[in-house]
């Protein structure tokens, strides 16, 4: 797979997500494993989703795009983003005792591995002169 396809991939998984987090909010909190759902709960959840599906937009927009600043930006922000969106979340069910599912956790998990899938397609790209 090469990096366009893998930039593609990550990005409509994220948009997906996002969708659900828009359109079905409670439906997707019952998914992952929150049972008690109020109005501040919904307006959290799809406050948290547009910033989310403002960077899968931005990965398909950027996805063809040489190889150069803004490409590294964009990798490097959607790594942290799904990396660190997983080690929070195991780290609140884990310490905090937060619900999960079975959703939560395969979720969590596809989340790990493009995080890492970007971290590999980052350390492929060729050095850029000037990065500073």
């Amino acid at each position: 797979m090469n990096r366009t396809m893998f930039i593609t991939l990550v990005s409509l998984y994220g948009i997906l997500i996002v969708l659900g987090m828009l359109i079905a909010p409670q439906a997707m909190l019952q998914v992952y494993g929150i049972p008690a759902l109020d109005k501040f709960h919904i307006a959290l959840f799809q406050l948290m989703g547009m910033p989310i599906l403002g960077l899968n937009v931005i990965g398909l927009l950027i996805r063809n795009a040489e190889t150069g600043q803004g490409v590294r930006a964009y990798m490097t922000g959607q790594a942290v983003n799904l990396i660190g969106f997983s080690l929070l979340s195991i780290y609140h069910v884990i310490v905090h005792g937060i619900p999960s599912s079975t959703f939560f956790v395969v979720d969590t998990g596809w989340r790990v591995v493009l995080g890492l899938g970007m971290v590999y397609y980052l350390m492929r790209l060729k050095p850029v002169a000037n990065l500073a």
